[in-house]
């Protein structure tokens, strides 16, 4: 018979991709481990895992475990919370994946209002791309993920719109572009750019503009975090794409009269994952601070 503890350690050890890593992460000895999965092997009469010399594989026995160790552990986790939902007090850890850029200008006044609602609760911040906080809210590696939505949402993946932010073409103050009349996206295309990789979101939102006019945008010095793109720009390195509010002092927007563009700013959420009492109170205050 199959118990709890042995799909947690299974699932622990296929998320960490090593037994020493999941070792670490169970707080347990590598050939604890090692000897719990072979038991676990032994019972069910069948090899889970591939034993390479660098990493471990799935078995197609260990995929099909897999595939249904993380249902059943979703539906424990879902019912934990409902029971837990039932008391009116807030309290826990929420583990939320998020930018830098919101992890800077949008999320701690969120924090600082839910803070003094509720001082049992705590967060769990994971820094990463808006495609990486997707696809850690698939694997429930997070509960939620606040990031720039993407422009389709597939399920489970469900999204709610909080904020959306303008953004506009800027340059640094000397750098010469401010110096064309009659400025246009065609004068950007044979001038370095500095933008998040071509992978992201706000990457296609901005190609998607230049597509609009006939034009092809060319990626140029990438920078996945938005105040490293400013410290390039304000140095007249090449032109870029931030949000309105940081166009001042030594980055000025450009005048474009065409190239409006805005990003829609929000959460994502596994639809089949119950909310913990933390996540309702984090979803209702971001809905004050909008």
């Amino acid at each position: 018979m199959l118990n709890l503890q042995d799909l947690v350690l299974f699932n622990t050890v296929v998320q960490e991709g090593s037994f020493t890593r999941a070792a670490q992460t169970l707080n347990l000895t590598q050939p604890a481990v090692s000897k719990r999965i072979q038991a676990l092997e032994e019972a069910l009469g069948t090899p889970l895992l591939e034993r390479l010399p660098r990493r471990i594989e799935l078995t197609e026995a260990g995929r099909v475990l897999h595939a249904r160790c993380r249902h059943i552990l979703r539906e424990v986790e879902n019912t934990t919370l409902a029971i837990r939902n039932l008391s009116q007090h807030v309290q826990g850890i929420l583990k939320l994946a998020t930018s830098h850029h919101i992890g800077i200008h949008y999320l701690p006044g969120v924090i600082r209002d839910l803070h003094s609602a509720f001082p049992d609760i705590r967060f769990d911040l994971h820094f990463m791309t808006s495609e990486q906080s997707a696809q850690a809210v698939l694997a429930g590696e997070v509960e939620l993920a606040l990031c720039t939505l993407p422009a389709e949402v597939r399920p489970p993946l469900e999204a709610s719109l909080i904020w959306d932010e303008k953004l506009v073409f800027v340059a640094g103050r000397e750098h010469p572009l401010h110096e064309v009349e009659g400025l246009s996206l065609s004068h950007l295309v044979g001038q370095p750019n500095i933008l998040p990789s071509r992978e992201t979101y706000t990457f296609q939102r901005v190609a998607e503009c230049f597509e609009a006019q006939g034009l092809t945008l060319s990626p140029g010095t990438p920078a996945n975090f938005i105040e490293t793109i400013r410290a390039l720009v304000e140095v007249n390195l090449g032109w870029s794409v931030l949000p309105a509010f940081m166009a001042k002092e030594n980055i000025q927007q450009l005048p474009l009269k065409e190239g409006a563009i805005s990003r829609p700013l929000g959460v994502l959420m596994d639809a089949r994952r119950t909310r913990s009492s933390v996540a309702r109170a984090f979803l209702e205050a971001l809905q004050v601070n909008r």
